[in-house]
Order: C-alpha cells, then sequence, then structure tokens
C-alpha cells in the first residue's frame, strides 16, 4: 500500500492521493455520476468492498473541497499487476492528470516486484485506448459480455477434474494463456485451476472432451463463464449443463490480438444481445 501521499504536479495543479476511506463515496460519486452521460456509475455499488480491501486511492487538490481522482492497484500474482476505476473530475481532465496516475500505478507495482500491469476499458472509451499506447501498453484484445439462453440439459461430469492446461491449444496460442475472470486479465495456471475447483467453479466433462469455468453471483440467480474449453460439441454441452443448473448466465466471449473475429456465438446458438458490454484489454511489461 501506498503509505504516505503522493504529490504529482501539472503547471500549478497539485494533486495528492491517498487511501480512500467510507466517507469519500458519496462527495466523490457527485461528479463520477457524471461522467458517462447521466448513467449511474457502478463504483458506488463496489466503494465498501473496495476500501475494505485496501489499494483503493483518491486525489485530493486544494481547490476542490471533495476528491477530484481516483484509482485502485491490486496485486493479482507476485508478478502480475492490476489498475482500474481510474477517475478525474470532469474540471480537471485534460491536464495530464490521467497519464501521472498511470505512471503511479506502474511505480506502485514495480516496487512489489511485478513483471506486468494490465488493465480494462470500454472499447468506445477511446481516450484510455490512446494514453495506453502513448505509455508502452499492447492491447491483447477485446471481450464481449452476452447474454445468453440455450436449452438446458444436464451433462455427466468428473467428479475430480484434471486439467492439463498445456494441451489446450487455443488458451496457449490465442489467448496467450490467459482468460477473464473477476474483471480482470489473469494468466490461466495449475495454481488458478485449483483454486477454481476449491470453489467449486470448475466443470469438466466426464469424457474429457471440455471444461469450463464458470462462477454465480451471491443470490445464485446469474453467472458468468469464464473459460469454455473443447471442440464446439463440448462447449454444447457444458453450456447447455450450466443452463440446466442455474436460470441466467453470461458469456465472456474474448477476441484475442491477431484473431479474427470469432464466430463463437452464432456456432453456440447464441445471439448477443443489443447493448451488450465490449471491453479492450491492455498490458506493458515492467
Amino acid at each position: 500500500m501506498i503509505c504516505t501521499p503522493m504529490t504529482m504536479t501539472k503547471s500549478s495543479l497539485p494533486l495528492q492521493l491517498r487511501p480512500a476511506t467510507l466517507g469519500d463515496r458519496d462527495p466523490l460519486m457527485a461528479w463520477c455520476n457524471r461522467l458517462w452521460d447521466g448513467e449511474e456509475d457502478y463504483i458506488g455499488d463496489v466503494w465498501a468492498d473496495w476500501v475494505a480491501e485496501g489499494n483503493l486511492f483518491v486525489g485530493t487538490h486544494p481547490e476542490f473541497s471533495e476528491p477530484v481522482a481516483l484509482l485502485r492497484l491490486r496485486m493479482l500474482t507476485p508478478a502480475e499487476a492490476w489498475f482500474g476505476g481510474l477517475r478525474i473530475h470532469p474540471q480537471l481532465q485534460g491536464q495530464g492528470i490521467g497519464r501521472a496516475l498511470i505512471a503511479m500505478a506502474q511505480q506502485w507495482a514495480s516496487e512489489r516486484g511485478a513483471q506486468s500491469i494490465g488493465y480494462m476499458t470500454e472499447t468506445k472509451n477511446q481516450r484510455m485506448h490512446y494514453l495506453g499506447q502513448q505509455l508502452g501498453y499492447t492491447q491483447l484484445g477485446t471481450i464481449t459480455i452476452c447474454n445468453v439462453q440455450t436449452a438446458p440439459a444436464l451433462a455427466a461430469l468428473a467428479s475430480q477434474p484434471q486439467i492439463d492446461l498445456q494441451l489446450d491449444t487455443t488458451l496457449q496460442s490465442i489467448q496467450h494463456g490467459r482468460y477473464i475472470y473477476d474483471w480482470t486479465m489473469l494468466r490461466l495456471t495449475p495454481q488458478r485451476i485449483a483454486h477454481h475447483a476449491a470453489a467449486n467453479e470448475l466443470l469438466a466433462l466426464a469424457d474429457g472432451q471440455g471444461w469450463a469455468i464458470y462462477s454465480v453471483d451471491h443470490e445464485h440467480t446469474e453467472g458468468c463463464v469464464h473459460q469454455l474449453a473443447g471442440d464446439m460439441a463440448a462447449q454444447q454441452r457444458l453450456l447447455a449443463h450450466i443452463r440446466a443448473s442455474y436460470p441466467a448466465y453470461h458469456l465472456i466471449i474474448p477476441v484475442w490480438a491477431g484473431q479474427a473475429a470469432l464466430d463463437q456465438p452464432e456456432r453456440l446458438g447464441i445471439q448477443p444481445q443489443t447493448g451488450s458490454e465490449h471491453y479492450s484489454l491492455f498490458e506493458r511489461q515492467l
């Protein structure tokens, strides 16, 4: 954690970062909710959780009574860092503060031994695309969150799945060994597989033809398929099993760098609904 405030100066505009508190939520959300064309910012719903986990920082400015910037930092693994939740007060945008916040995130990650740092942003957020390119980030791909409805049908599952990641050529060659989980891009390792198995989030067909990583929300009414492996028939069986177990779910559809746009939704009988969210994935080495 950043133990003491960090100060940046752009022209005559000083900005200090300090750990966020629960009391920062309302004054910060008052302007965050004006950033997305009147759409309410989701950060208000997760504020307490983010504060509790630590490494959530707000920026203060002597001319403003409320916090004017936000930055969330995380170490995903000892070698991988991630930043998100970057917000800047409308009156201070275009003054280099975003660039400086990203530089701070990189410094924070380097000090903790990270070898890479990444972030995810909406595909329509051209400002974050431009900043990423200017600061040496590589766009590894994009993802679409699809709302999915398929016919439910239970499948025979392995009681103790054994997954050999090295045999998954799609994961290794196209996905660069990565997958999407908890709104972050992670390297899928044997340790992560073990974690998902322990959390009952790993499903594998009994005949060994396919497997999936799947999680549900706290109310157990909606879930998300984070990774889907196997041929088309195996993927269809896994999706049908998930639909038989829960009434609704989302499917993450990734298109990785250098890969043609997938026709996976159509092949799986999925029709992404209008308004499906699209995000871009960025990473740079440290």
